[in-house]
């Protein structure tokens, strides 16, 4: 087991926010402390490539105190009270509630490349059309008097 220490790790400071940031091979843990009046837009968004309007990373974690509301691209909003734990999508703000900071424990995830990606057991794949195969992109069951000119090929024919 490891104990995560926030205090031995690096300190981010982004103005109304903080980051004690703990890193363990792949995997990183951030306390992080968002101050009324927090706006993710000024504060956290030029620091990142692009300069994206929301935030771009998933967030899973557990809020120790605050209260917090992140608002979604799609219009849509959520309201996480301390001690919840939460998964945040992709394309979020968060804003603090009330007069007391918000602080939280993030957790990330390995990087995509090592995620488990489901297989998807009802899609029928082409073989891949070898170097020397005449008539490349056309799977082996499928006749040669189809062409790319002509309708497409039945369904099951589609990778």
């Amino acid at each position: 087991m490891t104990i995560i220490d926030y205090e031995a790790g690096t300190l981010k400071d982004m103005g109304k926010a903080s980051a004690k940031v703990v890193t363990m091979g792949d995997k990183t843990s951030m306390k992080i402390t968002l101050e009324p009046g927090f706006d993710w837009i000024k504060e956290v968004s030029p620091k990142l490539p692009g300069c994206p309007v929301w935030c771009p990373a998933n967030h899973f974690g557990y809020l120790e105190k605050g209260t917090m509301k992140v608002k979604y691209e799609d219009g849509s909003d959520i309201t996480v009270n301390a001690g919840e734990s939460y998964n945040i999508p992709p394309g979020h703000l968060p804003e603090v509630i009330g007069d007391v900071p918000w602080c939280a424990d993030i957790f990330s995830r390995p990087p995509p490349r090592l995620r488990f990606r489901p297989s998807r057991p009802n899609v029928e794949r082409a073989p891949r059309a070898r170097p020397d195969d005449p008539n490349p992109g056309r799977s082996p069951s499928q006749p040669a008097s189809w062409s790319s000119s002509r309708s497409p090929p039945p369904r099951s024919w589609i990778p």
